[in-house]
């Protein structure tokens, strides 16, 4: 068996989206060394499986039936970039084109005016493997999950939107002070009662709503049309199929998000505009913490918990990652947890037959 040792500058670059053929060759190729007792297993990362690719590249030949000058193609030609490998494998017939992307919109606007961003369903690595020393237990095992297609908020939920929600649904102050805090002596957010409405303070506008419990998360949710994300679906959204540690890769750049309070505050949402998610989704790492609908039960007759995703400007690069995971009481309101919603995507519509002439 001939084994080809890669350059180290891999011709594929690290924050580009992985296609979602890529993800299913990953696993067919599984699935064969399996089935023949090799224990070298694969990866579970994407620099690793790009090794792999070039490192075993006669193994895949002789399992797609690739000839040797089409699979050299792959290999030197169409391997500048994930998206080239995607395409090369439709056209090669080796796997079918996702629906979601053949006939499913990439953006939509929200019934709130947010715009949101397809996450294609399929499978994906969830969680962090057993040696993975920046994780938690309960990040373990990392395991394969399969999602249906979901849009997501391309950026969290902002003062500005928030304040809209207000003044549109009109809440009793009781009930606006469960849902966000308005207080000033220790202000956990940026938004205050004027007269019948709601205001934000200068230059807070698009920054992420903070303060806001569980309860006031989903209230706004509930009036857009939308719901708030599971973790599966949150993390899918941050790290793609992959198993990244960070929306943008493996490796840890401090430029690429608000945390450690480097900045002592929020930032604007988007304003880290060089760290997008696989799906193109920003501000999953740091910033603020998110909301999910995910639960953390504990002992009968103590409350549930909800999880929630992203770490925040105080946490440190590991609360950060993708798989970290952190949790509060739903009445919790603080100035460093935000939300964002998503939507279930409807189903595709199945191409029109053609009929003989």
């Amino acid at each position: 068996m001939l084994y080809i040792t890669p350059p180290h500058n891999y011709p594929f670059t690290s924050c580009e989206p992985e296609p979602p053929e890529l993800v299913e060759l990953q696993l067919r190729y599984r699935e064969a060394i399996r089935s023949r007792g090799d224990q070298r297993g694969t990866p579970a990362n994407p620099d690793a499986l790009r090794v792999l690719i070039y490192q075993m590249r006669d193994d895949l030949a002789a399992m797609l039936k690739l000839e040797a000058d089409r699979h050299a193609e792959l290999m030197q030609g169409l391997a500048a970039t994930p998206a080239a490998v995607g395409e090369y494998l439709r056209d090669s017939g080796l796997v079918a084109e996702s629906p979601a992307r053949a006939r499913l919109p990439a953006r939509i606007e929200g019934r709130d005016g947010a715009e949101m961003v397809l996450v294609a369903g399929g499978p994906f690595l969830y969680g962090s493997t057993q040696h993975d020393w920046l994780a938690s237990d309960d990040e373990k095992p990392q395991r394969t999950l399969t999602l249906p297609d979901f849009y997501i908020d391309r950026l969290p939920v902002t003062n500005r939107l928030y304040a809209k929600f207000l003044d549109q649904t009109r809440p009793s102050p009781e009930t606006a002070a469960a849902w966000i805090d308005l207080s000033a002596t220790r202000p956990r957010s940026r938004l205050r009662r004027q007269g019948e409405g709601y205001q934000v303070l200068p230059g807070y506008e698009e920054h992420p709503v903070t303060g806001v419990s569980w309860h006031g998360a989903k209230a706004y949710a509930d009036w857009a049309g939308k719901r708030l994300p599971s973790e599966q679906e949150w993390e899918k959204a941050a790290r793609g199929t992959d198993g990244r540690n960070w929306p943008w890769g493996n490796r840890w750049i401090d430029e690429q998000c608000n945390v450690d309070r480097r900045v002592g505050n929020t930032t604007p949402v988007g304003a880290y505009g060089n760290s997008p998610s696989p799906c193109g989704c920003f501000d999953m790492a740091g910033n603020v913490w998110q909301w999910t609908r995910s639960i953390i039960s504990h002992a009968p007759g103590e409350a549930d918990d909800r999880v929630i995703r992203g770490g925040c400007w105080r946490n440190t690069s590991t609360n950060a990652r993708c798989a970290s995971r952190g949790s509060w009481r739903m009445t919790h309101r603080d100035d460093h947890i935000g939300f964002r919603c998503v939507i279930d995507a409807p189903e595709p519509q199945a191409a029109p037959s053609r009929q003989a002439p």
